[in-house]
């Protein structure tokens, strides 16, 4: 089967495009032929066996003009490849994509996967957690946007997919019709079981990450912005000050909040316990669970899965989780859940397990992990939803 799987950006080290490389891993590895449609710039995607295509936006600050810009280029693109030789399916990873390949193909085969609704990400970017007081006033404008790519992206679709249940009951509450009238698959999100496993000696690996071996360690790696809630660890520090043990919050990952969580870690007097790691590799990503006992997941809002909260499991890490989003369908152990969303809380629910001496068996997370959430757990729900796809009739 020709497949092409579509980014409306350049690819990323984030969890969408995590999600391309695992279903791409599938698909070529059944022997289907895959090719990535991106944007050209930033790092080169490395999946063998898999055409990648890129398509070149121009350069402009004006955010409506580049985005009129990228639907063009992407249209252009697929126009192309569609020449080339037809595409028996199209995945689409969001938005944008899918209403180009509607609108250049009628015929088309087309499933999308739905990572985040998009009125909630506009909602939360330009209003809540808006950067500036120009992105505030030209919210109703991106408001009107968003909700119109998002109907029209739904009455697009053939098939949608998932990696959550909570995102399409969010969809579903603007686009209930709509939402009813499309087929939709839940696949959750899997991870690399050939990198994310639990480390053979992890006083090896603390020692190569320049850890003492008999800390308790306290691990997450996200973007640094506010709707991600790092900044609620320097306050679990300040409560665990006191306890007679070496107990240290490691924190991966960049971003605007950078100044202010450090700014706040100083505050606290809690330098000793807390330290910003800053951007993580890929390739030394997984050596940084295996080196944890716990990993933390304190976001305030519109958590649609929560990847690194699998990668955690499979490498024996206990996850702590807030109780909104796609996270707690992953970890049922309501012992690892706050019981509010609140920065209290979260603070509450670390200190509970900390002082508990982690009583919780890391290797029943990564049993459970590789058991529902590997590749080869999740390759056949993949294949078949393909399959699926390819059998509707247009």
């Amino acid at each position: 089967m020709r497949i092409a799987m579509l980014l409306s950006e350049p690819w990323q080290t984030n969890g969408v495009c995590r999600v391309v490389e695992s279903w791409a891993r599938i698909l070529t590895d059944a022997e289907h032929d895959v090719t990535l449609v991106c944007e050209e710039r930033g790092a080169d995607p490395e999946l063998p066996g898999c055409r990648v295509a890129t398509y070149r936006v121009a350069e402009t600050k004006n955010r409506l003009d580049r985005w009129k810009g990228r639907r063009e280029a992407l249209t252009r693109s697929i126009l192309a490849l569609e020449s080339e030789a037809p595409f028996d399916v199209y995945l689409s990873h969001d938005w944008l994509p899918t209403t180009c390949v509607r609108r250049a193909l009628p015929n088309a085969r087309l499933a999308q996967t739905i990572h985040s609704p998009l009125v909630d990400e506009n909602h939360l970017n330009n209003w809540q957690y808006a950067p500036s007081m120009r992105h505030r006033a030209l919210y109703p404008a991106t408001l009107a946007m968003s909700w119109s790519l998002e109907s029209q992206g739904l009455r697009a679709l053939d098939r949608a997919h998932t990696l959550s249940e909570y995102t399409w009951q969010r969809l579903g509450m603007r686009h209930s019709r709509l939402c009813r009238d499309t087929p939709r698959d839940r696949i959750p999100g899997t991870f690399d079981d050939r990198r994310f496993v639990p480390a053979q000696d992890r006083g090896q690996v603390r020692r190569d990450l320049g850890l003492p071996i008999e800390a308790k360690i306290l691990w997450t790696v996200r973007r640094l912005v506010p709707r991600n809630g790092v900044d609620r660890i320097a306050e679990c520090a300040r409560r665990l000050r006191d306890r007679n043990e070496t107990i240290l919050f490691q924190i991966g990952g960049t971003g605007p909040e950078k100044d202010r969580i450090q700014a706040e870690i100083d505050r606290l007097g809690v330098g000793d316990m807390v330290r910003l790691v800053g951007f993580v590799s890929e390739e030394t990503l997984p050596a940084w669970y295996q080196a944890a006992d716990v990993f933390l997941l304190p976001t305030r809002a519109l958590e649609c899965f929560g990847l690194p909260v699998i990668e955690a499991m499979a490498c024996g890490c206990v996850p702590l989780i807030v109780p909104d989003g796609g996270p707690p369908e992953l970890v049922r152990d309501p012992r690892l859940v706050a019981s509010t969303n609140t920065d209290t809380a979260f603070v509450d629910l670390v200190e509970r397990v900390v002082s508990s001496d982690f009583p919780l068996n890391g290797e029943r997370f990564t049993d459970e992990a590789h058991r529902l959430y590997s590749e080869s757990a999740i390759a056949p729900a993949v294949l078949e939803f393909v399959e699926r796809l390819n059998r509707v009739r247009r």
